[in-house]
């Protein structure tokens, strides 16, 4: 049986720092490590450098900072060098501007959009990176996240899961799980009401993003809402199903767990299509799963319970709801109920 452990809970990401601390002023006594707490009922004086003042100074003289180490060659940037992206930019109908007016800018280029809408740019990461077209005068048209490759497109509904995911705060995940996410938001009902918003407004001001909308924050606050609530993920993720899972005969299941409520903060998410489960923890404290057989049924159909339970395989470590795993998350999972703090927009 296949095990599948996620954890749903957004982490925030960090920058490594590599910090050189130097110490100065406390010279070991010739008595060894520790002298300074073996006389005296143990005061500790071996350590203050004769009595003198903290501000005295290192005897040696000064430091020289040439010596002080930098990151090692084992330290690796995500920011290396520039990736070719390659796509179009589709203005909403109605809007009065012109394509080979505008630009597409990067955190590491700004191209010309040619007439056609074609573009050609670079970006430093191997994640979606965040692009903007812009006026003559820098104004922002539109703006979404693309991948570096070929074939994307940035216009009102690029625009729309840009809007979402920054208003969520979801830059504060981790950057593989950006793909995944905005995905998810672009599958939204909430983000294709969105878009369609920005596109009646641009009809009517070309430079709504810029100039701000009253209409468009209205959408973005009502999508970010039902998000909170669960709506969303009630009518686009139970639409898609569908088509994408098989269904299962009443009474012939794959797995029945029994209680279905969350144990101490354990669920266990059984998959439809499939003999396996998801556990989920929504505590922030780590756990232990423990698989064991206490009966089955023999070749007469009749029930037999073990008097002692049969362990099946290894435990399985569940991490707290603090951390969150690189291959599961899901946009309905951050804003679960289920969680014991779960996600809220910025």
């Amino acid at each position: 049986m296949k095990h599948r452990i996620a954890t749903h809970w957004p982490a925030i990401m960090f920058s490594a720092i590599m910090l050189a601390t130097v110490i100065v002023g406390c010279t070991p006594s010739s008595d060894g490590p520790g002298s300074g707490g073996s006389g005296s009922g143990g005061s500790g004086s071996g350590g203050s450098n004769g009595g003198g003042s903290i501000d005295d100074g290192p005897p040696g003289g000064d430091i020289d900072v040439s010596e002080i180490p930098g990151p090692g060659d084992d330290v690796t940037l995500q920011i290396d060098s520039p990736r070719l992206a390659a796509g179009k930019v589709t203005l909403p109908a109605g809007a009065n501007l012109s394509l080979n007016r505008l630009r597409l800018v990067s955190g590491a280029d700004d191209q010309p959009i040619e007439s056609s809408g074609a573009f050609d740019t670079n970006t430093y990461s191997v994640w979606p990176s965040l692009v903007s077209v812009v006026d003559a005068n820098n104004n922002v048209v539109l703006f979404g996240f693309i991948n570096s490759g070929i074939d994307e497109v940035v216009d009102a509904k690029t625009t729309a899961a840009a809007l979402i995911f920054l208003g969520m705060g979801a830059w504060t995940l981790p950057p593989d799980e950006f793909y995944g996410i905005l995905s998810d938001i672009s599958s939204l009902d909430e983000c294709d009401a969105l878009a369609e918003v920005i596109a009646q407004e641009m009809t009517r001001d070309p430079l709504a993003i810029a100039n701000g909308s009253e209409a468009i924050d209205a959408s973005l606050a009502a999508a970010l809402e039902a998000m909170v609530s669960g709506a969303a993920f009630e009518s686009s993720f139970a639409k898609r199903a569908q088509s994408h899972m098989r269904t299962i005969a009443p009474g012939d299941p794959f797995l029945i767990v029994n209680p279905s409520a969350p144990q101490s903060g354990i669920s266990l998410i059984l998959d439809s299509s499939a003999p396996e489960f998801t556990v989920r923890n929504g505590y922030r404290r780590p756990a232990v799963m423990y698989r064991v057989q206490t009966g089955y049924d023999d070749a007469s159909g009749e029930h037999v319970e073990l008097p002692v339970v049969d362990p099946i395989g290894d435990p399985i470590e569940i991490p707290s709801a603090n951390t969150l795993t690189t291959s599961s998350v899901r946009l309905s999972t951050l804003f679960s109920p289920n969680l014991s703090s779960h996600w809220r927009p910025t």
